[in-house]
């Protein structure tokens, strides 16, 4: 890799842990320790198991017992091109730190389709909210 292409990563990747650490203060998570990172599709667990035509934007695995958590996100170069919205990372992290608090009313079975579908449409719609408000906020700051 170039040193601008890695200097470019650095730069996201600082951005990124800046914002979920962000994100973290203002969703009452900054004693859970993250581990954030961009994968490459192949990387994503989420992805093998999607079906044509869906895509998954971030992904997140937790230990409560020790309050971690890691995140993986979408690497860009693979957002799919006829995706109906563009990629939005910020959004992405703050959907998977709401997971958070979905945990202790998770069907134990996953693929209670009805269950996860309603979880995961309760956490999209609260995640755009959320950064929605918080970036008119800057608007307004400017």
């Amino acid at each position: 890799m170039s040193r601008r292409g890695a200097h470019g990563r650095c730069v996201q990747e600082r951005r990124l842990r800046r914002l979920c650490v962000y994100w973290q203060k203002r969703l009452r998570l900054a004693d859970w320790e993250v581990f954030l990172s961009v994968e490459r599709s192949a990387g994503m667990l989420g992805m093998k198991d999607a079906p044509a035509g869906q895509y998954t934007a971030g992904e997140m695995s937790t230990l409560p017992s020790k309050r971690q958590m890691w995140i993986r996100l979408l690497h860009p170069s693979d957002w799919p091109k006829d995706a109906s919205e563009r990629q939005d990372m910020e959004r992405t992290i703050v959907h998977e730190l709401l997971h958070v608090y979905f945990i202790a009313v998770r069907p134990q079975d996953r693929r209670a389709v009805c269950a996860v579908d309603a979880e995961e449409q309760a956490i999209h719609a609260i995640s755009c909210a959320l950064v929605e408000e918080s970036r008119k906020g800057l608007r307004r700051a400017s």
